[in-house]
């Protein structure tokens, strides 16, 4: 009896509406609120796991670094084999050295092909 009368003023039907605005309006704020969670986390996680890899990295460089070639220095002072290269170093660099020019001009050729 109590709704009838309040329907009759139509006073419940606007409560209903009101709710029912309410209710779409949190639907709506709870959707984007896990969107932007989804995308922020869907941003962080690969970024995490980035850094992550290049500090993995990075320390195993410092580590092997400072075992291959500082320690040596430190346990043995003396200068003499410091500049001594290894038997088949310099053919290996004059190698390389000869690969780096046929790139270089390959390079070159292909920006004058560009260019026409």
């Amino acid at each position: 009896m109590y709704t009838d009368i309040l329907s009759s003023l139509g006073g419940l039907n606007n409560y209903k509406n009101e709710i029912n605005v309410q209710v779409q309006l949190h639907k709506q704020f709870t959707r984007c609120y896990f969107e932007f969670i989804r995308n922020t986390l869907r941003d962080f996680v690969p970024n995490r796991i980035n850094h992550k890899l290049v500090n993995f990295v990075l320390k195993k460089f410092d580590k092997k670094l400072k075992a291959d070639v500082f320690m040596p220095l430190i346990n043995n002072p003396s200068s003499e084999g410091l500049l001594v290269e290894k038997e088949g170093v310099r053919e290996e660099r004059q190698h390389k050295v000869l690969l780096l020019n046929a790139v270089n001009k390959a390079l070159k050729s292909l920006h004058e092909i560009q260019r026409q």
